[in-house]
């Protein structure tokens, strides 16, 4: 069981449940009690989309480490599981087992949702992580733009849920009112606002998950650069040397960060959220790129990693504070 948990990165895992729950809790349902609706997507509907994401994530870990034997035998063989702990037959069950469970609870919440948008999803993204395993992550820039989307997927997904069960509740009462002698066009106005709030609101939560993760995954490419230029990958780091990767670096840092502050100083919180995000998010990317440009070793760039890693997690963490922004304007 230890073996497993390791496999399939059983912090990450939490993380990723962590996240999913606070968006919903401390950000979707706040929006629509603002916009003067209950909450939309019962606890069960909930348990089904994050439990799929997450068998999903899982099985992705155990498939990515099936076609990295090669690579982790150099970069890091005394701690890779695959090929040393489990044998790589047993892995590809664990993802076709991991995988498969996720995809079948994901169709179901799809089809009570009546979401083609949903079920398309949910056959789209473990595709997307087999081929980013088996092939693109040798790739400039693909594997790494692959990894970050399917990150910033993840709050899309429980923002697509909530707006599909949104349009399922609110569709019999709709055809009510229209019936009644409602104005149609007005009644669609009404429901899309809180509509096109959620999507505002995670649209941001998930371009800001998506930036930072290409960051984490090009410093990864630096970090690893042995091995990949051994079997002849052709990552960013191979293609335009360090320095040029670093400057790549630095500057994605630099809009992630900007764009971050610009978005939060106008919420109307007294610069809370503006505080939250120079302290929480901005400093570590900061040094994050100041430790990236004096970094030679591999533990030195593991370093700058791990603090986009806490990056992610301020991400996460802010659902918290937007929580009191929406309890401070409904009071």
């Amino acid at each position: 069981m230890k073996t497993f948990l390791k496999l399939v990165r059983w912090q990450n895992l939490l993380f990723l449940v962590a996240s999913l729950c606070l968006i919903q809790a401390a950000m979707i349902n706040p929006l629509y009690a603002q916009t003067g609706f209950e909450k939309q997507l019962s606890t069960t509907y909930v348990i089904m989309i994050v439990a799929s994401l997450t068998l999903i994530t899982a099985g992705g870990y155990a498939i990515n480490d099936y076609f990295d034997v090669k690579i982790d035998a150099i970069n890091r063989p005394l701690t890779r599981i695959v090929g040393r702990l489990i044998e790589r037959r047993t892995a590809m069950r664990y993802h076709q087992l991991l995988t498969t469970t996720g995809v079948i609870i994901g169709l179901i919440a799809a089809a009570c949702l009546h979401s083609w948008t949903i079920g398309i999803l949910y056959l789209f993204i473990p595709g997307m992580l087999w081929f980013y395993s088996s092939s693109y992550k040798r790739q400039m820039l693909i594997g790494n733009i692959i990894i970050a989307l399917q990150v910033a997927l993840m709050p899309i997904m429980l923002a697509l849920a909530n707006t599909a069960a949104f349009r399922v509740n609110y569709a019999e009462i709709s055809q009510s009112l229209i019936s009644m002698g409602v104005d149609a066009t007005q009644i669609e106005a009404e429901l899309q606002k809180p509509t096109t709030l959620i999507y505002a609101v995670i649209g941001c939560m998930a371009g800001a998950y998506f930036l930072t993760m290409l960051i984490r995954e090009i410093i990864k490419d630096i970090e690893d650069l042995q091995g990949d230029r051994e079997l002849e990958c052709h990552t960013l780091p191979i293609r335009i040397g360090i320095s040029g990767t670093k400057a790549v670096v630095i500057t994605l840092a630099i809009i992630t960060g900007a764009t971050a502050c610009w978005i939060v100083s106008g919420l109307p919180d007294g610069g809370k959220s503006l505080r939250f995000v120079i302290i929480g998010f901005v400093i570590p990317l900061i040094t994050c790129c100041i430790i990236l440009l004096r970094a030679k070793s591999r533990a030195e760039y593991r370093t700058a990693r791990s603090l986009t890693q806490f990056a992610l997690c301020v991400i996460s963490a802010y659902a918290i504070q937007f929580g009191y922004i929406m309890a401070g304007a409904a009071s």
